[in-house]
């Protein structure tokens, strides 16, 4: 049976790619910072009969990422899927005053790049030998519009 990782997996695409994967018979390791508030995903779990599994995973903690791996150390994983991302408080949450020029909030912008541009090498690095055992060796890293030329109003 193959098997996929992926981050993000409460809600929205991560939540809908768990539905897929685990419709189409794989074991599914679904990671999400909260899995107590992740019924949707639970709902999935309880539907897939073992199939899946919900990690507690905040991918901003590289420590926790080190011990996952280690806890899913015989485990062949076919896809890692990096999905978690965060758009943190940009733009919206804040004024256009709170946003000019000379008024960045660094510590918002480390943790926008923690989850959205490091958390995915370090999950690649982290399980770079679980997908390395499988036998489709595939890493995915699902992109959002920060990362978007199109949308570099948004800074991204």
């Amino acid at each position: 049976m193959p098997t996929v990782l992926l981050t993000g997996a409460s809600r929205g695409i991560g939540l809908e790619f768990a539905l897929q994967y685990a419709g189409d018979g794989w074991k599914v390791h679904a990671c999400c910072r909260n899995p107590a508030a992740a019924q949707e995903l639970a709902g999935i779990a309880e539907a897939a009969s073992g199939r899946v599994q919900i990690h507690r995973l905040d991918v901003a903690d590289f420590h926790a990422i080190d011990e996952l791996a280690d806890s899913l150390d015989s485990t062949a994983i076919d896809v890692l899927i990096n999905n978690a991302g965060t758009f943190g408080r940009f733009p919206f949450a804040l004024s256009s005053a709170e946003q000019a020029f000379g008024r960045s909030d660094y510590h918002d912008w480390a943790d926008v790049y923690r989850v959205n541009v490091f958390a995915p090498m370090k999950m690649a690095e982290a399980f770079v030998d679980h997908v390395a055992s499988s036998e489709q060796k595939k890493l995915v890293t699902v992109s959002s519009i920060m990362g978007s030329i199109g949308a570099n109003s948004y800074g991204g």
